[in-house]
């Protein structure tokens, strides 16, 4: 239990900081209601798993690849991020109501995230110094041990993404169309900008 709560907290605190999935997460629940927000944490979380995965059970050669192919990844999850800026800009929020916003396309939600994420090798650094500051030791002779882990850090993501969608579509409903649109407007200029920073990261060799 101790390890599966360590886990937890672990994926709470890989979730927690607001980067881009964070921002999808924060307008889709807004825009298009909790669910297609919490969807859309959920396929972080997911992804965050797989690499739990990776990193509890200590797969080299993955390791290996994605250290290997930096920069491939880079460059991947930056185009990802500006298409999804542009998209965000273009996109007309719905009219207000009191009813439910969940609108369509909750596949493409739970995958975008998915792929965002896994495109972002950091995630993996990150989950490894996370592992280290809650002295977490595994060793792949008990395979128990990592899947407590990789589960607790599922469930600590999922339960962030959670709570952040309830959250803001609250707060959504609080808003006009007119600051909805400005929201799809600044998210899609921020998703762009760090699309572009991204790529220049990895142009100028930092």
């Amino acid at each position: 239990m101790l390890l599966l709560l360590k886990g937890f907290l672990i994926g709470v605190a890989v979730a927690a900081p607001i980067g881009p999935v964070g921002l999808l997460c924060l307008r889709r629940s807004i825009v298009d209601g909790k669910l297609r927000g919490f969807i859309t944490g959920l396929g972080a979380a997911v992804a965050d798993a797989m690499m739990a995965i990776v990193a509890a059970f200590g797969i080299t050669a993955i390791l290996s690849f994605v250290e290997g192919h930096r920069s491939s990844f880079q460059i991947g999850g930056a185009a990802i991020l500006m298409v999804m800026g542009v998209a965000a800009m273009k996109a007309k929020p719905p009219t207000r109501t009191k009813g439910q916003l969940h609108t369509p396309g909750l596949t493409k939600a739970f995958f975008s995230t998915i792929v965002l994420t896994l495109a972002n090798p950091v995630t993996i650094g990150s989950l490894l110094l996370l592992f280290s500051a809650f002295g977490v030791s595994l060793g792949t002779d008990n395979w128990q041990n990592p899947v407590k882990l990789v589960a607790g850090v599922f469930l600590g993501s999922a339960a962030w993404w959670l709570l952040l969608s309830h959250f803001a579509e609250w707060f959504g409903r609080k808003l006009n169309t007119h600051l909805l649109r400005s929201i799809n407007i600044g998210t899609g200029v921020v998703l762009c900008l760090l699309g572009a920073y991204q790529l220049l990261c990895v142009f100028m060799g930092w």
